[in-house]
Order: C-alpha cells, then sequence, then structure tokens
C-alpha cells in the first residue's frame, strides 16, 4: 500500500489493468495511446485456451475442381467429336472420373462425356466424346470443368472421389519481459486510476509496450514453426532452448487468402471483391482494419462519386449546428458490409509507418466476421487469438488472471525479496493467432494517396 498525503491507496498490477476496462481507458487517456488488436480481441471475447503450443485445424477442400488442357489431341478417335486430350495433372491425379460430363469453353460451349481416363506421368489421359456430336472445339490451354454425371442402363456406379480435408498448424509465442523496474525514487512517479488505488508510471508504459509486441506479432508476424516440440529448433535462446514465433493475420493471407496489390479504394477494388466473394460464397459483413491511408481512401471514394450517385456523398457529410462530421465508419457496397476500423498499429512512426518501412501503413486487412460453421454443427469465431494458461498468483508479489502473469521482485515489492532499493515487475503470457476463415480473407496493398 502507498500512502498519498493521509489516504492509503493500493498498488493495481498489470493484470488488474488487463482486466479492468475503466482503469485501462484512464491509462489510455493519459499515455495517450489507442486499444490494440490483442485488446480488441480480448473484448469481443476471442481469446481461447489451447493445452499444446501448437494448435491444428482442418479445412474441407472445394468439392469440384478443374483440368487444364496441354495437349489438345494425343488421340483422334472420331475427327472433332471424339479425341484423347493430355491434361495438366498426372499420375491418376487429374479430377475427371469416367461418365461425368465436363464442359467445353470454346464458342459453342459444347459438352462431353469422359469415357476413359489414363494414369500417365507426362499428365492424364482423358477422352472426350460430344454430347451432341458437335464438334468439341478442344485448344491447347483451355480449362475444363465438371458440371454433371451419368451412367448407362443397368451400369456400374460412378467412381468415389475422396475430399481430403486440409490441416493448419500454427503455433503459441512466448512473450516474457520485464515490464517496469522502479528505483526508490522513481517510486513516487504514480498514476491514480481511481479514488484508492494507482498503477506505475513505468509499470504502465511497460505493459502497453509488451501489448504492443504481441499486437504486431499477431498482425504482422511470421511463424517459426513448432520449434517447441521440434527435435531440431530452428531458433534457441543462448542456452539452446527453442524459441517459436505464431503467424499472423498477414502471413495467414499471403499464403491463403487474396491480396489486391497497388490500388486505391473505390468502386474496381471493391467489384472484384465481389466476384471474389461471391466464388467463395464468403459471408459478406467484414471488418476492414488499417491505418489513416485506409480511412482517408474509404471517405474519399464516397465523397467522390459522380453523377448520380452525387446524394450519396452528401450523404456521407453531417453538419449540425456549427460542426461538420465528415468520415466513413461503416458502409455496405453489392451487399458486402463493412465497418472501419482504423488501428495505430498500421500508422507507428518508429515501427510501421517511416520512410524506408515495409509498407504496412498502407494495408488494409479485410476479415469477414462471421462464424464459421463446423461439420456436424455449431461453429467457432473465424479469428481468434489461442493462448496457454499460465500459473495462477502464488501471494502478494505475483497476479494472473489465466492469460497474463505478473511478478514483483526487489525490496520495494508488497513482499520485499531483496535488499535492493527497487521495483522488478515481470508479465509473463503465452499466445498466438488462429485464423480459420483464411481463404476468405483478403488485404489490400494500397497507392499511397499523401504523406
Amino acid at each position: 500500500m502507498a500512502t498519498f498525503g493521509n489516504v492509503t491507496k493500493r498498488n493495481v498490477s498489470a493484470v488488474d489493468f488487463l482486466d479492468n476496462r475503466e482503469i485501462f481507458k484512464q491509462i489510455i487517456d493519459i499515455t495517450n495511446e489507442k486499444a490494440s488488436f490483442a485488446r480488441m480481441m480480448n473484448i469481443m471475447g476471442r481469446y481461447e485456451l489451447t493445452t499444446q503450443p501448437n494448435y491444428h485445424n482442418f479445412v474441407n477442400t472445394e468439392l469440384f475442381s478443374t483440368e487444364t488442357i496441354t495437349n489438345p489431341a494425343v488421340t483422334t478417335h472420331t475427327a472433332n467429336t471424339d479425341i484423347t486430350v493430355r491434361v495438366a495433372s498426372a499420375d491418376g491425379a487429374s479430377f475427371f472420373r469416367v461418365n461425368e460430363i465436363v464442359q467445353i469453353p470454346g464458342a459453342n460451349r459444347r459438352t462431353a462425356r469422359v469415357v476413359a481416363k489414363t494414369s500417365d506421368a507426362g499428365g492424364d489421359l482423358i477422352r472426350l466424346q460430344s454430347i451432341t456430336g458437335a464438334s468439341m472445339e478442344l485448344a491447347n490451354g483451355q480449362v475444363l470443368a465438371v458440371t454433371g454425371s451419368t451412367n448407362s442402363e443397368g451400369g456400374t456406379f460412378v467412381e468415389h472421389r475422396k475430399h481430403f480435408p486440409t490441416k493448419r498448424v500454427n503455433n503459441v509465442q512466448e512473450f516474457a519481459e520485464v515490464i517496469a523496474k522502479i528505483t526508490d525514487i522513481q517510486n513516487a512517479s504514480k498514476l491514480e486510476v481511481s479514488p484508492d488505488s494507482f498503477i506505475y508510471f513505468d509499470e504502465a508504459n511497460g505493459l502497453l509496450t509488451m501489448e504492443k509486441n504481441i499486437s504486431n506479432q499477431l498482425l504482422f508476424g511470421e511463424g517459426t514453426g513448432d520449434n517447441f516440440t521440434s527435435a531440431s529448433p530452428t531458433h534457441v535462446d543462448s542456452s539452446g532452448r527453442p524459441i517459436s514465433t505464431t503467424r499472423g493475420i498477414n502471413s495467414y493471407i499471403a499464403s491463403e487468402g487474396l491480396t489486391f496489390d497497388g490500388v486505391t479504394i473505390g468502386e474496381t477494388v471493391l467489384n472484384n471483391l465481389k466476384r471474389q466473394y461471391a466464388k467463395k460464397r464468403t459471408p459478406m459483413e467484414f471488418w476492414m482494419l488499417g491505418g489513416a491511408e485506409m480511412a482517408i481512401q474509404n471517405s474519399q471514394f464516397w465523397f467522390n462519386l459522380p453523377g448520380a450517385a452525387q446524394g450519396v456523398s452528401d450523404s456521407a457529410r453531417w453538419v449540425t449546428g456549427d460542426e461538420a462530421n465528415i468520415g466513413i465508419s461503416g458502409y455496405t457496397y453489392n451487399g458486402m458490409r463493412f465497418k472501419i476500423m482504423e488501428m495505430a498499429a498500421f500508422d507507428e512512426q518508429a515501427i510501421t509507418n517511416f520512410t524506408g518501412s515495409a509498407g504496412y501503413q498502407n494495408f488494409a486487412f479485410i476479415l469477414p466476421t462471421a462464424n464459421v460453421p463446423l461439420v456436424g454443427g455449431g461453429s467457432a469465431p473465424g479469428i481468434r487469438v489461442r493462448y496457454m494458461s499460465v500459473p495462477g498468483g502464488n501471494g502478494k508479489n505475483s497476479s494472473s488472471n489465466g492469460i497474463y502473469r505478473t511478478t514483483k521482485l526487489g525490496n520495494l515489492a508488497d513482499e520485499p525479496t531483496s535488499d535492493v532499493r527497487e521495483l522488478a515487475v515481470n508479465c509473463h503470457t503465452i499466445q498466438g493467432l488462429e485464423c480459420l476463415n483464411a481463404p476468405h480473407c483478403s488485404r489490400l496493398i494500397l497507392q499511397s494517396s499523401g504523406s
């Protein structure tokens, strides 16, 4: 406890700071910081416990696939109507089955039946017979699609096609920092957060710094793979102990989602998004996460709509008395509902937004908000943070909420642990991102409209 004049106040731990939104808001106001991505996910209930350092999920593959012709006339059985072609997939891996109906993308859009399929190392051989007897107009590079199947009277069944789910793996990352080291002189630097409690200024800044490190990894980080369970970890500390990092949103989208590079927010890119999402059967409500450039371009798009849409642009400008409110916080475009979420992480002047940076100040992440349906029923958040439980508090010097644990050391701790007149506050958490809906996420890499 600390005395301010004649009033005794209690020291609020970093865990209290994380768990209490009112305390957090006051600290944010004092330090002029903004809520991080990690905090946003926590407030929205998207933290979920994991008991293993790596976590797996399985995603259904598409039920249909296409094949590309690499040779349109390996064998001509009957001119233009019964031909064996070679496709790109080899060794029996081609998608087609005997007696399936294939769409041919020529000028007359003919269809054909798959008469035979032969496995070949140079590309499977597919014998096609025109359904109507008209010319099939086959050509090298054409993409063939299955539109149905047929069978003979009294014939055998069309063979079964197996669908194997795609397995994704990510892992947690250890975050452990000394978030405060306070001498007896610095001990007087406290922030009052309620009539009966305070937090050390150095501890508040240290915790905000650590939370930013976590958030930046969840947004922009690359994963090492699971080094915690590997016999040959790729990263170790000076004592040989394994170090593992978690993949962030950008990494997930880069490998599985959609990327639109060098674009400006407007009709062109939004129309392309609509086309892609329609093909993927994506739920049509999204967060659009980004920085100032994203917010500016969204506003400029709506303000500058031409012609008959000018009235829509006018509606984006609100004037109440002598105050004008100009800006866009969300909109619906062709059935896609976007909630604009400007985040400080994209514009940190010494982290992401400086001359020669990686360019994340010009990124916008578009993330579906709907839960992902699960096979067998139920659903789960498309994006969530997985954490491993850390030990609970073990006395006056330690506090834990299950996600974060802080420990106080030194002579200035609630229970002194040494003769050194200082207070060290350590903070530890183990967490990582999980993106179940990665194929439905996208990123816009925007052309900057200013500096």
